[in-house]
């Protein structure tokens, strides 16, 4: 505050009476208790917890999922992978898949799927985070798509990442593997080059790229 501390007692000077005291009293008593109730959640939370340490502190390897959404992935979808055929099962139950569907030559509507809307909210708290991060692969993959397709459809797509990372690393208990910021633009050069490698092909079949890039 710029003002001096002379200027504040002067300023409160005979407008702080007894009832603002008691207000300001309770206030602050209520949220002392309310404090104290999270940390007693908190540390409950973690004794339940203590069986399912290592999926929690692999699920927190994954940019953007910190111990409250790691936490929350596990509880809504335990840690029994074998209760989903595979990860496209997983998505759909969550709500968290979305479909691009295309008929004569329209596209049709490529909203999500109705799910467990509690899952779906961590995931989209985690898909924020994680398109904050610097120098990853969601990042990365939120930029290309938030462009095009909006930042709720970006966020949803992060989401399903998170969501299909969260599955092989609870069932094969291992850390999220990082590509790296640069993934998508290899990724993109490699698909170009095949591409284009095959156009060329077809229109001189004789021509042998592999063997001219050799030479």
């Amino acid at each position: 505050m710029k003002a001096s501390k002379e200027g504040i007692k002067e300023a409160l000077t005979g407008y702080i009476t007894a009832h603002h005291k008691f207000m300001m009293r309770t206030i602050l008593g209520n949220i002392a208790k309310i404090e104290s109730t999270i940390s007693e959640i908190e540390e409950h939370i973690n004794t339940v917890f203590v069986p399912y340490k290592l999926e929690k502190e692999l699920l927190e390897t994954i940019p953007g999922v910190g111990p409250y959404v790691s936490i929350g992935i596990i509880a809504e979808i335990s840690t029994d992978m074998e209760n989903f055929p595979d990860h496209k099962h997983l998505a759909s139950w969550a709500g968290i898949s979305p479909g691009s569907n295309e008929s004569a030559g329209k596209n049709k509507s490529g909203r999500t799927t109705y799910g467990n809307k509690h899952l779906r909210g961590l995931l989209t708290e985690g898909g924020w985070a994680a398109a904050r991060t610097k120098n990853t692969y969601l990042s990365s993959k939120y930029k290309t798509l938030v462009g095009r397709r909006g930042k709720k459809k970006a966020i949803i797509a992060l989401g399903h990442k998170i969501l299909i990372a969260a599955c092989f690393i609870i069932r094969d208990k291992v850390e999220f593997k990082e590509p790296g910021e640069e993934y998508l633009n290899n990724f993109r050069r490699d698909k170009l080059i095949a591409y284009y490698k095959k156009q060329i092909e077809r229109l001189d079949p004789n021509l042998n790229i592999d063997k001219e890039e050799a030479a």
